[in-house]
């Protein structure tokens, strides 16, 4: 006989807990010390990944360690058909790939990490500077 399809829920951590409350929290995603509670059981999970299917289109809750602003964001992001164009071979684009979730080219890692190494050498002139001041 196969399995149920929720056949999952015997195997979750939160199952036996004495607090199921900290999976619907007062205030909203891992704020509060609730929410808090419930992701920390979430990332032990075995189930984590059913469990965050199954409440993908639930409004409140953390379900599989998802937030409900976590999950809306999956959602919209579901329910984009394509993504804007994205400028390759630039930050901007490498930061776009990152926000639909689409893996970041070559061109856009290197301007990327051109980027941080820029941002690197700005902050170490200002160090520099600082102590100057401070010296002179």
């Amino acid at each position: 006989m196969p399995p149920e399809p929720d056949d999952w829920h015997r195997d979750a951590a939160c199952r036996d807990t004495s607090t199921p409350d900290d999976w619907f929290p007062d205030q909203p995603g891992a704020r509060s010390p609730a929410g808090a509670r419930a992701m920390n059981v979430c990332r032990e999970c075995p189930v984590q990944q059913q469990c965050a299917a199954a409440g993908a289109g639930e409004r409140y809750g953390i379900w599989g360690g998802l937030t409900e602003a976590r999950r809306k964001r999956q959602r919209q992001a579901r329910n984009r058909s394509t993504p804007p164009h994205i400028r390759h071979g630039t930050h901007a684009g490498y930061q776009r790939e990152a926000y639909y979730g689409i893996p970041a080219c070559d061109a856009c890692k290197a301007a990327h990490a051109e980027f941080q190494s820029a941002k690197r050498r700005i902050r170490e002139r200002r160090k520099q500077r600082n102590q100057w001041k401070e010296t002179g």
